[in-house]
């Protein structure tokens, strides 16, 4: 995609600074590709991307797509100011340093952006500037701000002054980190700025003496643990481990620990085998023999268990192997990926240690609900046509035993996306029911910050102009916190997608960040109609469009929260009169 776009603006001799190509999406059915580029909000309010200048350049696109090809284009309007660019900086940060990034303050960031060119300019401490100044790293961040800019990015590290009196005030705030994360010890502080626990230096075996900077990861949650015995890399490291649980996306460099389970060393086929490369390298490319060895396992911390592999060097696997146990406790740093929707870290070191559990708190802050709703207040519900009818018949229909005494709120989102690790939501749609029968209602449309994708819009019809003015998510989370207490939750396919974005103990970012942050965990007991509907009945397909049909409940606008909510809400009714 980056050599579509400088292959473009060589074309037209950098003639549109205002547009950058970002994206294609190709149809094999209809043949057609559409071209995404981002255009800067000043040429498109302004008129300098009028319909003329559009014609041009998709004129100047043509030399680019096959003959054979269809395509249209289409733009995005994007916005490039200080606060913007900062908000896309630190999400650029967490993706490739992971919580590291939490250690570059805002005072220690510039950013200017003028005449389409944003200059990015950053002072960090010694192991953060490092790991910024990586090629690598440098640029993923480079790339990630130009996917959301049209302006070109330069981006400048450089290494910051620390005295020994600002060090001195580095080690008593870790201290503070390390008592927050639980470490029961008494620790202090020597006039050195040395860590000491009861007179004996804490972390010796893990801090490289070397380094003038004691990292910890500001407030994430992290292990105490104490290296025993260096199995790969250097002797030292001066990050401690952080919890298997909050891995959330994939790192550049990441730490954890864990009890070594299901070990397994086997081959694989040295894709080098006898050819005439060079030696040396990251790792020994060996060209003499057919088979390497490589050792994987999985480590679990209490909180989360996790993949590993390590691809292991000859030097390495004697003492591997007689060290390296199932039940062992070990501390591995290496880069987390993603292997088919789950997280896997590949090992860069790794020591034998002594992992102190009981340092390992998984109980989330609990606020108590608010006494009154400040933002979104529900609204009685009455539906004039179930009145009519129970008139009709001569009165209500009898309440299922199941429901009696009983409070459900009826939940259903609608996101940026599938990737419940990654979108946003953009609308809320719940009903309370009570006694058994629907009493409140409490819908909302809600500002993601950011763009909701043209696919997405085109199934549930919310587009960015509609949630401009709305709240965002986390100003709606006090009131519907409050809205569902004392309830059971009740969502279609609740376990599956919309639960893991409103409740903690799914894994999830969205949630799991404003759980944390805001203090409201969703422990409320949750029931799934697409699972109860498996239970009861058979039907050729159990979404929520066929249910609806099988049980004459009316769904008008599907894929639209309050109405897909209502919908649940009437057959979650009809499925608990099997309930007991």
């Amino acid at each position: 995609m980056k050599k579509f776009d400088v292959e473009f603006k060589k074309l037209t001799d950098n003639k549109y600074p205002f547009v950058r190509f970002v994206r294609a999406e190709y149809s094999v059915s209809d043949n057609n590709l559409i071209l995404h580029f981002l255009a800067s909000a000043q040429s498109i309010d302004g008129g300098v991307l009028s319909d003329r200048v559009k014609d041009d350049i998709v004129k100047a696109v043509v030399p680019l797509v096959p003959d054979e090809i269809t395509f249209s284009v289409r733009y995005t309007k994007v916005y490039a100011d200080e606060d913007t660019v900062r908000v896309k900086l630190m999400q650029a940060l967490q993706k490739y340093m992971g919580i590291a990034a939490g250690m570059i303050k805002p005072e220690d960031v510039s950013i200017q952006v003028n005449d389409y060119v944003i200059d990015v300019k950053i002072k960090a401490q010694k192991a953060y500037s490092s790991m910024l100044k990586a090629d690598d790293v440098k640029e993923k961040i480079v790339d990630y701000l130009n996917e959301n800019f049209v302006e070109n990015v330069n981006f400048e590290v450089a290494e910051k002054y620390i005295s020994d009196e600002e060090k001195k005030k580095i080690a008593e705030k870790s201290l503070k980190t390390v008592e927050n994360a639980g470490f029961n010890c008494d620790i202090k502080v020597s006039a050195d700025g040395t860590v000491k626990e009861d007179g004996n230096d804490v972390f010796s075996d893990l801090i490289d003496p070397s380094d003038d900077t004691i990292v910890f990861y500001g407030d994430a949650r992290q292990i105490k643990a104490t290296a025993l015995e260096n199995l790969v890399g250097k002797a030292y490291m001066n990050v401690l481990p952080m919890y298997i649980s909050d891995i959330k996306d994939t790192m550049e460099a990441a730490t954890v620990c864990g009890r070594v389970v299901g070990l397994e060393k086997r081959e694989y086929r040295n894709k080098n085998f006898g050819l005439n490369l060079p030696t040396g390298g990251r790792f020994k490319k060996n060209t003499t023999d057919e088979k390497l060895p490589m050792y994987t396992f999985t480590i679990d911390d209490t909180t989360g268990k996790l993949s590993v592999v390590y691809f292991a060097r000859d030097t390495k696997v004697n003492a591997l192997d007689l060290s390296l146990r199932d039940e062992k406790n070990v501390v591995i740093s290496g880069k987390l990926s993603d292997r088919n929707g789950s997280k896997q870290i590949m090992v860069d070191k790794m020591w034998l240690a002594d992992v102190d559990y009981s340092t390992i708190k998984t109980e989330l802050p609990q606020k108590s609900a608010n006494k009154n709703y400040y933002l979104v207040r529900p609204e009685k519900y009455f539906e004039e046509s179930q009145s009519s009818m129970d008139d009709l018949l001569g009165g209500e229909k009898e309440v299922a035993p199941y429901l009696k005494g009983k409070t459900f709120v009826v939940f259903d989102l609608e996101t940026t996306g599938l990737d419940v690790q990654h979108c946003m939501v953009v609308q809320l749609g719940s009903y309370k029911i009570v006694d058994g029968k629907i009493v409140e209602t409490f819908n909302t449309l809600i500002n993601p910050c950011c763009h909701i994708p043209e696919a997405t819009s085109a199934i549930h019809g919310i587009y960015d102009s509609d949630v401009v003015c709305a709240p965002e998510f986390k100003d709606v989370v006090p009131d519907f916190f409050k809205f569902t207490r004392g309830a059971t939750l009740v969502g279609h396919n609740a376990c599956g997608y919309d639960l893991p974005i409103l409740s903690r103990p799914v894994i999830d970012i969205i949630l799991s960040r404003l759980a944390r942050e805001s203090g409201y965990n969703f422990d409320n007991p949750v029931l799934d109609t697409l699972i109860l509907a498996k239970q009861q009945y058979r039907l050729p397909s159990y979404n929520l469009g066929n249910l609806a049909k099988h049980f004459h409940i009316n769904l008008e606008n599907a894929h639209n929260a309050d109405f897909d909510a209502i919908a649940t809400a009437k057959l979650f009714i009809i499925l608990a009169e099997k309930l007991k």
